[in-house]
């Protein structure tokens, strides 16, 4: 898939895409929920809660 082809999809331009890939911007707060469903994720993956989430499980049920 290329910048462009996400772009299209979103109804962004193909600099924002490469803004967010190379981090010098981030996806509006709105953009989120259309990038889920895109890549099928949900936003807490999408965010990076997900694995921080798990982390924090594994470390509560070793402590015990």
């Amino acid at each position: 898939m290329t910048q462009e082809d996400l772009a299209a999809e979103l109804g962004v331009t193909a600099a924002a895409v490469s803004k967010w890939e190379n981090n010098y911007t981030m996806p509006d707060i709105l953009m989120l929920c259309a990038l889920a469903d895109f890549f099928v994720v949900t936003t807490d993956e999408l965010l990076g809660r997900a694995k921080e989430f798990k982390h924090a499980v594994i470390a509560a049920e070793n402590a015990e």
